[in-house]
């Protein structure tokens, strides 16, 4: 998918780093950084909190991320007309617990006590319908689940601007990990404790249109110039193989400076991924993002993008590649151009 003057303009984050985007770099940036927990934040220190007051974890790291996203771009939601702005929510796994929870509450329990809100907020569009609510998004409003579904909900917030839907799209990733995460991957896949090693959270950026750049007089992070996403058979490795070389042969032209990269397995996977990344083209530097952002979770694969757009836009550099690998057959790219993009 090739948009046509689709530009990142605003970033919101909050997980283990802390919150906002200087605490996100400075995180990174100096080595040896206490995580923080859940219990460490306060949602009131962000945003009003009245509408959140029965919410689920999903729900309020989501509302906050997009707060700040909207803070940070200038985005005035009323000078919009209704509808013009929408938003794609982005999660792998959604609340899981809580689904479990209203599951077995239904078959052990007495199915007649179970609270409704125990239901609502087993649903992965929970955090959708919170977020629309507080920030009154009347546009289209979309929900993506999956491996790679921040690249997925990017490259779809990307089409719905250029296919004139909307002048302005919230596209965020959330997902907050539990022991109940821990324990359903123990047994399919390496190092299951990782996940337990950050709770996630959740990121947001704000995609706008060329004529809204201009029109505002902002700088944007970056100009979005093409998302791909391919989901395949993990049994199919060699078409994964060819699939992965034909993705960065499609972008050798367009003076890609770097590559932010990661993948499920850090020993494994990640291994295979780099020579092939080495094969197609030896000069791009490569960024391993495995031990930044744990498992490519929602949070996590938000946050990588995230940590590229500042990149690109404080190190001025021309484009930037973000390729995301999951052992589980799934593969994403998205291109970033930086300095020098046209407006």
């Amino acid at each position: 998918m090739k948009t046509d003057g689709v530009f990142i303009t605003g970033i919101g984050c909050i997980g283990d780093f802390g919150a906002g985007k200087l605490e996100f770099k400075d995180f990174f940036d100096h080595v040896g950084r206490v995580k923080k927990k859940t219990l460490d934040f306060d949602f009131n220190d962000y945003m009003d909190t009245a509408m959140l007051r029965r919410a689920d974890e999903n729900s309020c790291f989501s509302s906050v991320a997009v707060k700040m996203a909207i803070d940070d771009a200038g985005l005035e939601m009323e000078k919009y007309a209704a509808g013009k702005i929408g938003m794609v929510m982005a999660t792998t796994h959604g609340p899981l617990a809580y689904t479990l929870e209203y599951h077995q509450e239904m078959i052990v329990g007495d199915a007649h006590m179970v609270s409704p809100l125990l239901f609502s907020n087993s649903l992965p569009n929970t955090m959708a319908s919170y977020v629309g609510n507080i920030f009154k998004i009347c546009g289209a409003t979309i929900t993506l689940t999956g491996y790679n579904a921040v690249l997925q909900a990017i490259k779809c917030g990307g089409e719905l601007i250029s296919g004139g839907v909307v002048d302005a799209c919230l596209v965020g990733g959330v997902d907050i990990y539990n022991d109940v995460l821990k324990e359903s991957y123990q047994n399919c896949v390496k190092n299951s404790e990782k996940i337990s090693d950050s709770f996630g959270g959740s990121g947001a950026i704000v995609l706008e249109t060329s004529q809204s750049i201009k029109k505002r007089k902002i700088e944007p992070y970056a100009k979005l110039l093409r998302a791909e996403i391919s989901t395949l058979n993990y049994s199919q490795l060699d078409r994964y193989k060819e699939m992965v070389i034909n993705l960065m042969s499609n972008v050798e032209d367009d003076g890609v400076e770097q590559i932010i990269t990661s993948s499920w397995d850090n020993e494994e996977c990640q291994r295979g991924m780099t020579v092939i990344l080495e094969n197609v083209k030896k000069t791009i530097p490569i960024v391993d993002c495995s031990d930044k952002f744990a498992y490519t979770f929602a949070a996590g694969e938000m946050f990588k993008v995230i940590f590229a757009l500042l990149k690109v836009s404080y190190e001025k550099r021309n484009k930037i590649l973000v390729q995301s690998v999951t052992k589980l057959g799934s593969c994403g790219s998205l291109l970033l151009g930086g300095c020098g993009s046209e407006i």
